[in-house]
């Protein structure tokens, strides 16, 4: 069967008008179509980032104050660590915490040297002591709340036979240690 001249037309203009639109479809199209995907992925992330930091932001003051408190411990503690420590303000600062606790001091040795670390130098010293356990118990509680920054090395102590007679039912010895700074260590 042979196509007259009119079919030959319109057969090629079909042909024509699908090679069109597979033109238009694949370079009109589709390019803006992946533009626009790229776009919405793009928008999605600035979005997810966007609210990320909506949250960071809203974050902030609580930020604030725990930095705030951060900073206000660091400087106690800073305070309480004095670039020189001579062992009569250990003897002073024990000597208040005595007082407050209820034991009994016997004896303050300092004849160990002190012992240098990477940011401090402890300073320690031996005490000889008489309590009864609660007032020892409260004597090192006291200790993390004293003027000087000082912590237990070793506790040894034995039961008194007649301590139950005056309360105090245990002897005792301690190794305090204080803290001092090194030189550079301790930042204002």
């Amino acid at each position: 069967m042979k196509l007259t001249q009119e079919q030959q037309y319109m057969v090629m203009g079909l042909i024509v008008f699908i090679l069109v639109g597979i033109g238009y479809y694949q370079f009109g199209l589709k390019p803006v179509w992946q533009h626009s995907s790229e776009l919405q992925a793009t928008l999605t992330a600035k979005e997810k980032d966007l609210k990320d930091a909506k949250e960071i932001v809203a974050k902030y003051p609580e930020f604030k104050k725990r930095s705030a408190s951060i900073q206000r411990e660091l400087e106690w503690f800073q305070n309480r660590i004095p670039t020189t420590l001579d062992r009569a303000k250990m003897l002073e600062s024990i000597s208040a915490l005595q007082a407050r606790s209820g034991v009994q001091l016997v004896s303050f040795t300092s004849s160990a040297l002190p012992v240098k670390k990477e940011n401090y130098t402890e300073v320690p010293v031996e005490i000889r002591f008489k309590s009864s356990f609660a007032n020892l118990l409260e004597f090192i509680r006291e200790m993390g709340s004293a003027e000087t920054l000082m912590t237990v090395g070793a506790i040894r102590f034995n039961s008194t036979p007649n301590g139950a007679l005056d309360g105090l039912s245990i002897d005792g010895q301690m190794t305090v240690k204080g803290a001092m700074a090194n030189a550079g260590a301790v930042t204002k």
